[in-house]
């Protein structure tokens, strides 16, 4: 049960892993783009 829940969090901060780089490589790319 416990490691149900553990990979339930792994997967969750994965998600949010993901979302934090695409919003950087986003960032960065306006950034160029503005420059």
């Amino acid at each position: 049960m416990g490691e149900k829940q553990g990979g339930l969090i792994n997967k969750k901060s994965n998600r949010w892993l993901q979302i934090g780089v695409i919003a950087a490589i986003v960032i960065v790319v306006a950034g160029l783009n503005d420059g």
